[in-house]
């Protein structure tokens, strides 16, 4: 028996920044409303400007006079940024040489409306219209054929199709589908942890409108101005766990160890995965898993001195938990 572990992984982040000032006449009077914090978004009228303007005359220094009661001015200064992450786990169980396929999907509906002529003499007829719900489907299909060797390497054939629902340009249209494939032969050790390969998408938007020349002027810019950058980076993943299922023999877990592109260095001995997650548990997000068994376990994303002590000198950026055993 082999089970097999395919862990999809999406990470995605999204930044948007909109700062600008603004101001012009309206067809009516505007009220000053809008937001200070966290983000500034205002929108001033004719009596708040005033009675600044009115301050600034006070001093003496200069004159700015009055507006007008159509006159508005907007300031806005807004950041937003987000982290999305998504992460599925099918797990497919078969013999040594058969394919396993497993198909996990949605179904969404949309209308379409047909237009038929039916002619009622040589000269006359009438127009007729029907509507139609049909339906469209998105699947994630993972298909795998394994082969062991007597070494307890295993050859994989795999094959992933993922199809994602995107926006519609009408309610009662059909939505746009998005697809991805992947088509791989890897050869790979039991209870190994092989990243397939992934596509990074990153989008930039970066425009402004503003005042010919004071609008590239650094600092002026900001007042002369109103700028809105966007950035988007999309990133997903294909993993693979291995695990060669043997129920005729006890595995006894020894020892945990971090792998990084430093190598592999033992962290502490554990007498089972329950004292090993009642220690790291409570903290999560790191993969471990058995070698032979077929467990696969989350615990979670350590605070910074947590990992300090966890990790030691190796490279955070690159690492993943494995375990050592012995038959019992």
């Amino acid at each position: 028996m082999v089970q097999i572990d395919v862990m999809l992984l999406y990470s995605g982040k999204n930044y948007d920044l909109n700062s600008g000032f603004e101001a012009g006449l309206s067809s009516e009077k505007v009220k000053t409303e809008g937001t200070i914090f966290p983000g500034l978004d205002m929108k001033l009228g004719f009596g708040t400007i005033n009675t600044i303007l009115n301050a600034i005359n006070g001093f003496g220094v200069v004159n700015l006079g009055q507006v007008s009661e159509n006159f508005y001015m907007s300031l806005n200064l807004l950041e937003s940024n987000s982290i999305i992450e998504i992460e599925s786990t099918p797990k497919i169980s078969t013999l040594n040489g058969h394919v396993a396929k497993l198909s996990i999907g949605e179904t969404t509906y949309y209308q379409e409306q047909q237009l038929s002529f039916q002619p009622i003499n040589q000269n006359a007829g009438f127009q007729q219209s029907s509507k139609v719900w049909k339906n469209l489907d998105a699947n994630l299909s993972v298909t795998i054929k394994p082969f062991v060797s007597a070494d307890e390497y295993v050859t994989l054939t795999i094959t992933v199709k993922q199809e994602d629902f995107g926006g519609r340009v009408d309610p009662t249209a059909p939505p746009n589908l998005s697809n991805q494939n992947f088509e791989s032969v890897i050869r790979v050790k039991n209870g190994e942890v092989i990243l397939l390969g992934g596509l990074e998408k990153k989008s930039i938007n970066d425009s402004g409108k503003g005042t010919p020349v004071l609008s590239r002027i650094p600092i002026l810019k900001w007042f002369f101005s109103s700028r809105k950058k966007l950035k988007n980076i999309w990133n997903p993943k294909k993993v693979v766990v291995v695990f060669m299922e043997n129920t005729g023999t006890a595995f006894e877990l020894k020892a945990v160890s971090v792998h990084s592109k430093k190598g592999s260095q033992p962290v502490e001995s554990f007498a089972s995965l329950d004292e090993l997650t009642a220690r790291y548990g409570k903290y999560a997000a790191y993969w471990i898993h058995i070698d032979g068994t077929g467990v696969l376990t989350r615990i979670a994303d350590p605070h910074s001195d947590y990992k300090k002590d966890l990790l030691m000198n190796v490279d955070p950026d690159d690492f993943f938990f494995t375990t050592t055993h012995s038959e019992g």
